[in-house]
């Protein structure tokens, strides 16, 4: 996320003691104020998983967008990756 975004990124702690991972993808429709208007799952990997994606872009605030792009709305796909790292 840049900076300004209210979007937070963590690890879910239930899927973290669970030792889940993986990769989770979402599809983002942003104003152009940068508030986020939709996002929904696209790729799925566990349901906590999945629940975090979603919720770190969901009423999220990002910066505006920029004049020189003229649609109404802005369209974009992110994956996210779950890794553990095991000490």
């Amino acid at each position: 996320m840049t900076h300004g975004s209210s979007a937070t990124l963590y690890y879910p702690p239930e899927a973290a003691a669970r030792g889940e991972e993986g990769s989770t993808s979402v599809h983002v429709i942003l104003d152009r104020s940068g508030h986020v208007f939709k996002v929904f799952e696209t790729g799925s990997s566990t349901e906590a998983l999945d629940a975090a994606t979603i919720g770190m872009f969901q009423g999220a605030q990002l910066p505006p967008v920029p004049p020189d792009m003229k649609d109404k709305y802005i369209n974009f796909d992110v994956t996210v990756n779950y890794i553990l790292i095991r000490n």
